[in-house]
């Protein structure tokens, strides 16, 4: 019996559907438009226009003070949600590797204080790596040379690695949207996972990665882990879904 997309799959599927090119181009400008001041604002209004059911545990699992990061940042809409719930004594970490996406992100984040862009990518570790370009700008891919021909070199770290240079204790939450590097980015933040001040681990996982993957490499850890707008099938969605990931000792009843 084929399995029925959920109610957030088929949001996912009718936009793509019906936005596409220009059209989709106009949507994103739009909103990234609109996005830093409902923030500042409306931010239970922010979280129900983009990524609802990932936005508010990310949103929910930030507390003031905390180290945040935002792996994939692309233009920064999460990164402001963490910014604005992390305050003042709070940190986030915003990674964006192509140089175009980095220069808005840079430009749109500049107001806050407590957010320092990064202009690398997410990976098992650091140095140099292939970035593949993406027509959209937010399909860009260390992994998929299918999402376009051109491809750039980039800047590459691993979490474990970025947490030692900078001398932090840790991380309180990560979020992943990295197109189908999300193993790679694991992978990479092993002493994270099995440290003392272990992150909630927010991670959009793509295609042809299954979230059976993701959650057992998690659960390999210590983690409990689960599909937020998705079923559980063992097989590749259509579109991405998102997976929250608790450490025992910060889950909440």
């Amino acid at each position: 019996m084929p399995r029925r997309a959920t109610l957030a799959e088929w949001r996912t599927i009718l936009f793509n559907r019906f936005f596409t090119g220009r059209l989709l181009d106009a949507v994103s400008a739009a909103k990234r438009a609109v996005y830093p001041l409902l923030v500042r604002l409306v931010p239970r209004l922010a979280m129900f226009l983009h990524e609802p059911e990932s936005t508010r545990r990310y949103w929910n699992a930030i507390e003031p003070g905390m180290l945040v990061v935002d792996g994939g940042a692309n233009m920064g809409g999460y990164s402001l949600l963490a910014s604005r719930r992390a305050g003042p004594a709070g940190r986030v970490f915003s990674f964006e590797p192509d140089p175009r996406n980095f220069e808005r992100l840079a430009a749109r984040v500049r107001r806050c204080a407590n957010v320092q862009p990064v202009p690398k990518a997410i990976a098992d570790k650091s140095g140099q790596s292939v970035l593949f370009l993406s027509t959209f700008h937010a399909g860009h891919s260390l992994v998929d040379g299918s999402v376009g021909p051109e491809g750039i070199s980039v800047a590459v770290t691993s979490l474990d690695d970025f947490v030692r240079e900078l001398g932090l204790p840790g991380l309180d939450v990560v979020k992943l949207d990295i197109e189908g590097a999300e193993l790679l980015a694991l992978d990479g933040m092993q002493q994270l996972l099995r440290g003392k001040r272990r992150p909630v681990i927010l991670c959009e996982v793509h295609p042809p990665i299954t979230p059976e993957e993701l959650i057992a490499k998690l659960e390999a850890n210590g983690y409990r882990a689960r599909v937020l707008d998705a079923e559980l099938t063992g097989a590749v969605h259509d579109v991405p879904v998102h997976v929250l990931a608790v450490p025992p000792e910060r889950d909440r009843p």
